[in-house]
């Protein structure tokens, strides 16, 4: 067993995590500041191992840190939406997104989305309006 403080100074620092290449690559994808919360979660897991001096666990947490930072960058932000049958037998069905909308209201409101709307805007009065 290393003593804590052995551990702890060989915690590499969040600014050279990052200049490797492929944590420096998931946060051009990700982005540098989801990357870098992840980075803090990994590091604080590091200080945990180092506190209870488990030098095992510790060495193949710091090993694999790249690997571990890409995982969880890539996990955090992933889509979590998914398509599901309703086979519950309800059409109006609140935990699964309510009813689907037609493919022509869909592509119009995937259209509308993409840029700025009237969504608060009232167009005839040209002032505020009601959602």
């Amino acid at each position: 067993m290393e003593p804590t403080e052995d551990l702890r100074r060989r915690i590499p620092q969040i600014s050279r995590l990052l200049d490797r290449p492929a944590v420096k690559a998931a946060a051009e994808q990700r982005g540098r500041a989801l990357v870098e919360r992840v980075m803090q979660t990994e590091v604080a897991d590091l200080r945990a191992l180092a506190t209870h001096s488990d030098t095992a666990a510790f060495d193949r947490a710091l090993e694999s840190i790249e690997s571990r930072i890409v995982a969880r960058a890539d996990q955090a932000s992933a889509l979590s939406l998914r398509r599901v049958i309703n086979a519950t037998g309800v059409v109006v069905h609140t935990n699964l997104g309510r009813a689907p909308l037609s493919p022509q209201i869909a592509a119009h409101v995937a259209e509308i989305a993409a840029s700025y709307t009237n969504l608060e805007f009232d167009l005839e009065a040209g002032s505020r309006g009601d959602r």
